[in-house]
């Protein structure tokens, strides 16, 4: 848990993926505490790839990729991640 009370939200995306940016915008609109990893410029697609197949997301790249708590959501929606986090 951080401060907030709410779990701790780490987001796994990419500098040209539009999906990543919409993600990052929405916690920070929320100033909803996270932190963001670039899979490219930190060398994490393994991990990513790994996380995903752990969830049964099968072994693919997806990004964004999140962990929120002991949760991994994979390229989530809004609505998902409104509901996940008890916003909507």
């Amino acid at each position: 848990m951080n401060e907030q009370s709410g779990p701790e939200i780490v987001v796994f995306g990419t500098s040209w993926c539009g999906a990543c940016h919409r993600t990052i915008r929405f916690f920070d609109e929320r100033k909803i505490p996270h932190r963001y990893h670039d899979v490219e410029e930190e060398d994490l697609s393994e991990l990513v790839i790994k996380m995903n197949e752990s969830a049964g997301y099968g072994p693919r790249r997806r990004v964004p990729t999140l962990v929120v708590g002991e949760e991994i959501l994979p390229v989530p929606s809004r609505a998902k991640l409104a509901q996940r986090l008890g916003l909507e």
